[in-house]
């Protein structure tokens, strides 16, 4: 059961700022999840002003792809790639990310090359950071103070054992699906002023900054990319 969510009959504020909520926001968006999914599981949602919750949302198709696309070897990120993107999706996001990709001169387990797609750390970072925002809140009933900072990091191989043993000490916790989405929260004890929020999705470990994905996937959105060419020169 969540702690503290969207309850349209009471008066709240958005989880962003100090408006008041117009409506609720998915957190982790909707996007990642498939329509089984949605059926089934019990997504939170917090309040957000229309702003907030309208304005990330090719944000949140982005992130949802290239997300996805790096755990391919996930069930539930492909049942969701073949379900909202591989059907058309959004043309634009398609062709962009199509014109990015390029081979890594790393082979599959068939003989097939790989292809990569190096991420818009930015629009990544708008998401993460609405996860974050949307995750304080939903623990603590409001939204993160003005003398928070949120600054995403991702994991590296490099990160000091005492951090990432600390970061590892904290309970594993889910929204909407365990396999899509999980978490860890808690406050930083020598620093009541600092939360960690790390987050894994897909059944991954961590966010990368340049996304490998299968030949298939290349594949898929080629034939998707000459689709839309052939559509846009229709209609001209």
């Amino acid at each position: 059961m969540y702690r503290y969510i969207y309850d349209r009959s009471k008066k709240q504020l958005c989880f962003m700022c100090d408006q008041p909520a117009d409506t609720g926001e998915h957190i982790p968006p909707k996007c990642f999840f498939t329509t089984s999914i949605r059926s089934s599981c019990q997504l939170l949602t917090v309040p957000a002003c229309n702003y907030h919750n309208e304005s990330t949302k090719k944000d949140d198709e982005y992130a949802r792809t290239v997300i996805a696309t790096g755990s391919s070897g996930n069930k539930l990120a492909w049942d969701l790639l073949e379900e909202r993107v591989f059907p058309g999706g959004s043309r634009g996001l398609i062709n962009s990310l199509y014109k990015k990709m390029a081979p890594v001169g790393i082979l599959d387990s068939s003989g097939e090359e790989l292809y990569k797609f190096d991420l818009e750390r930015v629009r990544l970072e708008r998401v993460i950071k609405k996860i974050i925002a949307g995750i304080y809140w939903h623990k603590n009933g409001s939204r993160i103070p003005d003398e928070y900072t949120i600054a995403p990091y991702y994991w590296d191989p490099k990160m000091e054992g005492n951090q990432w043993n600390m970061i590892l000490s904290l309970p594993i916790q889910h929204l909407g699906h365990p396999d899509v989405f999980q978490f860890r929260y808690g406050e930083v004890a020598n620093d009541k002023n600092k939360v960690i929020i790390a987050m894994a999705f897909f059944a991954a470990s961590h966010i990368i900054l340049s996304s490998i994905c299968s030949v298939e996937f290349y594949r898929k959105m080629k034939l998707l990319k000459l689709n839309n060419s052939r559509h846009e020169g229709e209609a001209t």
